[in-house]
């Protein structure tokens, strides 16, 4: 496995990023990924995952201070279960060791129609070195938390990382 940054929106591992991107995550979570190459922004990041030379996925990093929020993870279909999404997470968290590396998922809710998914995925988080924090947060009616690895964050943290991030560029807010 191996990750790569996509530079800009000329690389044709954007274009297959986005089609993953447009399958793997609802309307209603997606913003425009093309703010996240936009030339002199230094806080947005996309990398491609590629397995044995061949696409096997995209995810997404903002980072503010000593705070890297992975945004956007997913792996294509036909290479799910193998290990990619552990793997890629164990990289790029060792690469960011210096960093508290955070994670949202929605959270867990009976009346959800995706619940069974959504518990799969924090189990998938923990599994993999992530621990619970005590922030929670709406957004677009859906409820979210924050899972964090290499330390914890609080609220007051997590408001002040996208307040930075409003002051820096407001094309990268949700």
């Amino acid at each position: 496995m191996n990750i790569c940054r996509i530079k800009d929106t000329f690389d044709p591992l954007f274009e297959k990023s986005l089609l993953l991107y447009r399958e793997s995550f609802p309307e209603n979570e997606r913003k425009e990924l093309k703010y996240l190459l936009k030339p002199g922004q230094s806080i947005g990041a996309m990398y491609a995952v590629m397995d044995e030379n061949e696409y096997a996925g995209f995810f997404c990093t903002l980072d503010v201070g000593d705070i890297t929020h992975i945004i956007y993870l997913t792996i294509v279909e036909e290479k799910r279960n193998k290990g990619l999404g552990a793997n890629v997470l164990e990289e790029y968290s060792n690469k960011c060791k210096d960093k508290r590396v955070i994670v949202d998922i929605e959270c867990e809710t009976e009346a959800a129609k995706d619940n069974l998914l959504r518990r799969r995925r924090k189990m998938f988080y923990l599994k993999n070195g992530f621990q619970e924090t005590e922030v929670r947060y709406t957004w677009h009616g859906d409820d979210f938390e924050i899972l964090s690895r290499n330390g914890l964050i609080t609220n007051k943290e997590f408001s002040l990382f996208w307040d930075e991030i409003e002051k820096t560029d407001e094309d990268l807010l949700y």
